[in-house]
């Protein structure tokens, strides 16, 4: 998702992928059950994601979904499948099954909404983030996405606001300086910019990404170097 900074050049602000999360705690009892059969799709289809198989997953999940179809975690799982693959419609689809069934859940919330990112529905995707957010104020990963898509748009100030709270909930959050020094570069505010910079670089020394934008910024002011 590219966000333009001053001088037209196009760099993109840094989005978290989503993750394949833990199994609902209201599905433990079924599952480790289950764990003990010899032949167990939803397990085996844990495993071929973990491989980064993504058809076999697939197959897997829905074979588990016969056989259990209240199984809200094989469809959200199946879904990140689908989203690996590019499959967005097959992805938003499976992520909206368990939110009717646990709609108290955010994981597939932020799941569905990163379908919706993909697929340049962001009206979407920033409502469900949202939803996400409101169901667990401590989802930094979030509040970085959600900042991504209104960086993308020039909304600075939205933008900032999330990767504040990003921060502010996890302060190793590398990548949510990175962005934030972005939107700073936005609003025209180099210094600190610069300064979100250099702490994603003391964060994770290296780090190419805040590296090539602290280079870009500086060249561009060179007056900050001093």
């Amino acid at each position: 998702m590219p966000a333009l900074v001053p001088g037209g050049r196009v760099i993109s602000l840094i989005l978290i992928r989503p993750v394949k999360h833990a199994i609902p705690l209201l599905l433990a009892a079924l599952i480790v059950r289950r764990c003990f059969a010899a032949d167990n799709p939803f397990e085996s289809g844990l495993a071929a994601l973990k491989e980064g198989d993504f058809d076999k997953a697939i197959s897997l999940f829905t074979e588990d979904i016969r056989l259990h179809p209240s199984n809200g975690a094989a469809f959200d799982n199946r879904g990140f499948a689908y989203l690996q693959k590019g499959d967005l419609d097959r992805a938003i689809a499976d992520f909206t099954v368990p939110i009717r069934m646990r709609p108290d859940d955010p994981h597939p919330y932020s799941n569905r909404a990163h379908a919706y990112e993909k697929k340049g529905d962001y009206s979407r995707a920033i409502a469900d983030y949202s939803r996400a957010i409101q169901l667990d104020p401590n989802r930094a990963e979030d509040y970085n996405n959600r900042g991504a898509i209104f960086g993308s748009q020039g909304q600075w100030d939205k933008a900032i606001a999330d990767f504040n709270a990003a921060i502010q909930k996890n302060p190793k959050f590398a990548e949510a300086y990175v962005n934030r020094g972005m939107a700073y570069y936005g609003k025209r505010e180099v210094a600190k910019s610069i300064a979100d910079f250099e702490e994603a670089l003391r964060i994770k020394p290296g780090n190419p990404e805040a590296a090539l934008r602290l280079s870009l910024v500086k060249s561009r002011n060179p007056r900050q170097n001093h």
